[in-house]
């Protein structure tokens, strides 16, 4: 059952019905009861799907920098770094649901292709310094493309003046690699 559960995990009424079909007979249910038992015995639990960009990533690509990311760690822990280490990113809020609950073996996780689209949005950008000394935010409506993303660098090049440098760890989202991204922060 857990292998035919595992087939449709967003769905406990439908895995019952398939169950019911297959084994010829009627599963005796009191609103899943019976089926949740079967699936905690078989190690499963009811928990939340994420959406992941993880298939798209390349992984030799990640450990490089994951490694150059380890070492300029090590120089900041010591002292001898010429530069501010700060890392940016965004993130987005909606009032639309998109992440299900599913039945999942106990230690895995069932992740879904992240679409990109999300209706009406809440969008936060920020800068985070690596020792957590110091942090910088700025909120949007609607989409933030490589113009907004740029601006938001602007802003904070503006607003956080010091001696050194600022290195800044970005991943590796469509409007960071873009050329229009990389063009404004020339300037």
């Amino acid at each position: 059952m857990v292998e035919i559960v595992a087939e449709e995990p967003l769905s406990i009424r439908r895995a019952v019905a398939e169950v019911d079909r297959r084994m010829k007979k009627k599963l005796v249910e009191r609103r899943g009861k019976t089926l949740k038992r079967i699936l905690r015995a078989g190690r499963q639990r009811w928990k939340r799907v994420r959406r992941s960009l993880r298939q798209k990533r390349e992984e030799e690509l990640l450990r490089v920098a994951q490694s150059e990311l380890a070492e300029i760690r090590a120089q900041l822990r010591a002292g001898v770094s010429e530069f501010e280490w700060w890392y940016f990113d965004e993130a987005g809020f909606s009032l639309l649901p998109s992440v299900p609950y599913a039945w999942q073996p106990i230690g895995e996780r069932i992740e879904l292709t992240s679409s990109g689209s999300h209706g009406q949005r809440q969008n936060g950008l920020g800068f985070l310094r690596w020792d957590d000394a110091d942090f910088y935010a700025a909120a949007f409506e609607g989409r933030i493309d490589s113009h907004v993303a740029a601006g938001c660098f602007r802003q904070f090049a503006r607003e956080k003046k010091s001696t050194q440098p600022k290195l800044v760890v970005l991943d590796n989202a469509p409007n960071h690699r873009s050329e229009e991204f990389e063009e404004e922060l020339a300037e």
